[in-house]
């Protein structure tokens, strides 16, 4: 069986292949308390996120045309696409760029309330990889 936990998620590239998430929203959001952390010591949280729409995993990265639009927010006044863009900076596109000038990129929005934030100064920064390095 590729997905032991059938979420959609195959267990090669599931973190909890075993367990299957619930699913949140504006109503239900995720609740997420760390407990036992270290004063001055970087905490790592990683999230596996899935559309429920399993269609809209191909959005990702996808590079779509902008009609001609010289009004809207969303404008194309220059007819440029991310291929020609790579040409005058001097390297080959992707094999998507020509395809137009959107790219839709996931992000993950987590908002918290500020008293409970616990988040350092805007002015304390610390780089790390993945491995905490």
């Amino acid at each position: 069986d590729r997905d032991n936990d059938n979420d959609g998620v195959p267990d090669a590239v599931d973190l909890a292949p075993l367990v299957k998430g619930a699913t949140y929203a504006e109503t239900g959001a995720l609740n997420l308390t760390l407990k036992n952390l270290e004063a001055g010591k970087p905490t790592f949280v990683e999230f596996q996120l899935r559309p429920e729409n399993p269609e809209q995993l191909w959005y990702s990265f996808n590079v779509l045309d902008w009609p001609q639009d010289e009004d809207g927010q969303m404008r194309d006044i220059d007819n440029v696409t991310f291929a020609d863009y790579a040409a005058q900076q001097g390297r080959t596109a992707g094999l998507q760029e020509a395809n137009g000038d959107m790219k839709l990129i996931p992000m993950l929005e987590i908002r918290m309330l500020a008293k409970d934030a616990n988040l350092p100064p805007a002015t304390t920064r610390t780089v790390m990889d993945a491995n905490g390095e």
